[in-house]
């Protein structure tokens, strides 16, 4: 996929998720928002954070404590941003369903990429959506 095309695609995910969303109400697929640990209630992105793990589009680092944090300085990895495009798109209704059967289809590619393996549904299905492309 070109870059140009990327880009519009992502311009339009986020859109879609920060304007459309929450006019449409609780949607039945939230989640509680996580009370992250690490973000301070007065931190300039928290109503933003707060927002994206009520939609189910983050969740968080969960500790062993049962506790979470977001690491908002931790530079986010492309599984990670392959996860919350995937989250997006099938948490708004806006693309596909997932197909269980994606992962196996996509195996070797998520292997012999070093793709991890938490995140073989989301990159799957990128592959299969013309999101990403396996090289």
């Amino acid at each position: 996929m070109h870059k140009k095309t990327f880009l519009m695609i992502l311009s339009v995910l986020l859109f879609t998720t920060v304007f459309l969303l929450p006019a449409a109400g609780e949607p039945s697929h939230a989640h509680s928002p996580q009370s992250f640990t690490d973000v301070s209630s007065d931190y300039w992105g928290r109503q933003y954070i707060s927002f994206a793990a009520e939609v189910g589009i983050i969740q968080g680092y969960r500790l062993e404590d049962g506790s979470y944090q977001f690491r908002p300085d931790n530079p986010v990895s492309k599984e990670e941003s392959m996860q919350m495009l995937y989250k997006a798109v099938t948490n708004s209704g806006i693309g596909p369903a997932f197909s269980p059967d994606l992962p196996a289809k996509y195996e070797t590619e998520l292997r012999e990429a070093g793709i991890a393996q938490w995140a073989w549904e989301c990159v799957s299905y990128g592959l299969e959506n013309g999101i990403l492309e396996a090289k």
